[in-house]
C-alpha cells in the first residue's frame, strides 16, 4: 500500500477571517454599546454614526474580497446573494431610522448571517481544494 500524503487543511483566507471578525464586532457593538456608554461616559463616542460607517465599510470590503474565493455554480451564486443581502441589511439597519431596538435586532441577525456566509464560503472552498487534491 502506497503512502498517500495527508491533506493539510489550508488556513482560513484572511478576507473570510476578517469578515467574521467584523461581523462579530458589529454584534458586540450593537449589544454592548448601550451598557458601555451608560457605565463609562468616556466611551460614548462608540454610539457615533462614524462607528457604523467604519464597521459597515469593513463588512463590505471583506465580503467583496472573500467572494472570489467562494465556490462557483448555483451554490456559490446563492452564497454571494445571501452575503450581499446581509451587507445591504446591515447598511439599512445602521442608517435607516427604524428605532434603537429594531436596529439592534436587525443588525445582530444580519451580522450573524454574514459571519455564517463567510464560514460556509471558506468551508466550501476547503472542500473544493480537498476534492481537487484527491
Amino acid at each position: 500500500m502506497a503512502d498517500t500524503p495527508a491533506i493539510q487543511p489550508k488556513p482560513m483566507d484572511p478576507a473570510n477571517g476578517f469578515g467574521i471578525g467584523v461581523s462579530t464586532l458589529c454584534i458586540l457593538h450593537c449589544l454592548a454599546t448601550p451598557f458601555l456608554a451608560a457605565a463609562i461616559p468616556a466611551v460614548a463616542w462608540i454610539e457615533n454614526e462614524w462607528a457604523h460607517i467604519i464597521l459597515a465599510g469593513f463588512a463590505i470590503l471583506f465580503v467583496v474580497l472573500a467572494m472570489p474565493k467562494w465556490p462557483g455554480g448555483t451554490f456559490g451564486l446563492g452564497l454571494r446573494v445571501v452575503g450581499l443581502l446581509a451587507v445591504a441589511t446591515l447598511m439599512g439597519a445602521a442608517f435607516a431610522e427604524i428605532g434603537e431596538t429594531a436596529e439592534r435586532v436587525v443588525t445582530v441577525i444580519a451580522a450573524s448571517v454574514l459571519a455564517l456566509t463567510h464560514i460556509v464560503g471558506h468551508s466550501a472552498a476547503m472542500r473544493r481544494a480537498r476534492v481537487g487534491a484527491a
